[in-house]
């Protein structure tokens, strides 16, 4: 049988995967808590900045070919991440920031 990748979407943490999150566009991405730069996604299980350990990696690119060739190397090389849609923890960390502007 054939499998497919679809997405699946469940509520989640935000701030947790923000502070396991790393940031591709391609092989090379950024820290999501500390916004440190140039960790390749393949090489750091953790940031070389602030030590987080990552648990998931969203691309910035949403072209559908630089997806697939980054969950295909997620798979194919075994690396412990799950891989998360950028613009839906864009607009819900945005959701969360506002939400915080108006508690007092």
């Amino acid at each position: 049988m054939e499998t497919k990748n679809i997405r699946v979407w469940q509520k989640v943490d935000i701030s947790h995967i923000k502070d396991h999150l790393i940031i591709t566009e391609d092989v090379i991405g950024m820290c999501g808590k500390c916004r440190q730069l140039n960790i390749n996604y393949k090489n750091h299980k953790t940031c070389p900045g602030c030590g987080t350990t990552f648990e998931y990696v969203a691309v910035k690119n949403d072209s559908p070919g630089d997806i697939g060739r980054i969950l295909d190397a997620i798979r194919g090389e075994k690396i412990s991440l799950t891989l998360i849609d950028y613009r839906d923890y864009e607009k819900a960390s945005a959701r969360d920031q506002l939400s915080g502007l108006f508690k007092k």
